[in-house]
């Protein structure tokens, strides 16, 4: 408690007298106080998590405030203007780390057993990456219940996955790929997902990136391996893209289009470009592509809710010519920039809302395609 509660009058800037602070205290604490003026403004940052003993303590202050450092580094403190001031503190009794349990003593039972449904995750990094598991996903451990399956980094002890149950019940721990966690999961709920696979997993090193997965059975597989190679030299390494048949959706990376397969680009990302250019830039054609986006979705969505494999032909030309006619005002709003009067190696660089636009109408085909293709 402070005693001085008491405003403090400064009767003088130039009065070199200190103004006392007593603070009483039932036990040693920790205290912090500052200064304030009348209106409640920090003037002074007095003691901070002081520690002072238990009973009656004398604080003063100078009368200065908490100064600021000039170019040259030094610090410049001023008097206060004569006025009302008051001191306001806090106290406690400090933070303590106080044990009272052991992260290992989630298991079923808390010591090891060779079902390795005992104790919790890794020794040499905590959890770091969790994935929830619906019920039936096809996790074999739980007994089909719902459950978590986390990761840590990496285990020399222990294990670096666990699956646990709602309730925190470990159902199982186990070193699928070794010493090797998982820096983040993901399972695929998509009608075209792997039967014998129910998560997925990524672990990147200095070296490479892997993709692994988690089987039904138990066991793990490595689903592709990116090394230091970039680009199409990197994605050939990987093993996927130059056997793929079905539709990749992506970022419109100029890679990807480099494969012969029926391409998607993702609105998300064009969602989030366009929130930038209607927030930042004012651009108000691009707030109504995103009603418009948000709109061709829920279409999307309700079609597939009812069983049906495609839109309606009239829903599925509205949605196109309202398209157009949007690209067609934002082309308009953002004309390219104008030629240079003397001749320039490279691409002119032009508006983040001219770089979209002309993304969206090279690849609009693509951008579209979640109209058509269902799967």
């Amino acid at each position: 408690m402070i005693c001085s509660a008491r405003p403090t009058t400064a009767a003088a800037a130039a009065s070199t007298t200190d103004f006392p602070v007593w603070i009483e205290l039932d036990k040693p604490q920790l205290v912090t106080v500052v200064i304030e003026d009348a209106a409640g403004q920090r003037v002074r940052n007095l003691v901070s998590e002081t520690p002072l003993p238990a009973g009656r303590n004398w604080l003063s202050w100078d009368g200065f405030d908490d100064g600021k450092r000039n170019a040259e580094g030094d610090l410049i403190r001023k008097r206060v203007a004569p006025g009302t001031y008051r001191a306001r503190g806090l106290s406690h009794d400090g933070i303590k780390a106080l044990y009272e349990f052991t992260a290992y003593s989630g298991g079923n039972p808390a010591w090891p057993n060779k079902e390795r449904t005992w104790g919790w995750l890794a020794d040499h990094s905590a959890p770091m990456s969790a994935l929830f598991l619906p019920a039936g996903s096809g996790s074999p451990h739980g007994g089909g219940k719902s459950q978590v399956l986390m990761s840590a980094l990496v285990a020399e002890a222990g294990a670096p996955f666990v699956w646990v149950g709602t309730d925190g019940t470990t159902y199982q721990r186990s070193s699928v790929f070794g010493w090797d966690g998982a820096i983040s999961f993901f399972r695929d709920a998509g009608t075209q997902g792997r039967d014998d696979v129910y998560a997925y997993g990524i672990i990147a090193g200095e070296k490479a990136i892997k993709l692994r997965a988690f089987r039904r059975d138990g066991t793990g597989m490595e689903i592709a391996l990116s090394g230091a190679a970039r680009g199409q030299e990197g994605m050939a390494e990987a093993g996927i893209l130059p056997h793929f048949r079905g539709r990749a959706v992506h970022d419109g990376w100029a890679s990807y289009f480099l494969y012969d397969c029926p391409h998607a680009l993702c609105n998300a990302h064009h969602l989030r470009e366009l929130t930038f250019l209607a927030e930042r830039h004012a651009q108000a054609w691009a707030q109504e592509r995103i009603t418009l986006r948000i709109e061709m979705k829920q279409a999307v969505g309700a079609v597939r809710e009812a069983g049906r494999a495609a839109l309606e032909e009239e829903t599925l030309r509205s949605f196109e010519v309202r398209d157009e006619a949007l690209l067609h005002r934002g082309e308009r709003a953002n004309p390219p920039p104008a030629p240079a009067e003397k001749p320039r190696r490279g691409r002119r660089k032009q508006t983040p809302a001219r770089n979209l636009l002309d993304r969206l109408r090279r690849y609009r085909e693509e951008t579209l395609a979640f109209l058509h293709d269902f799967a």
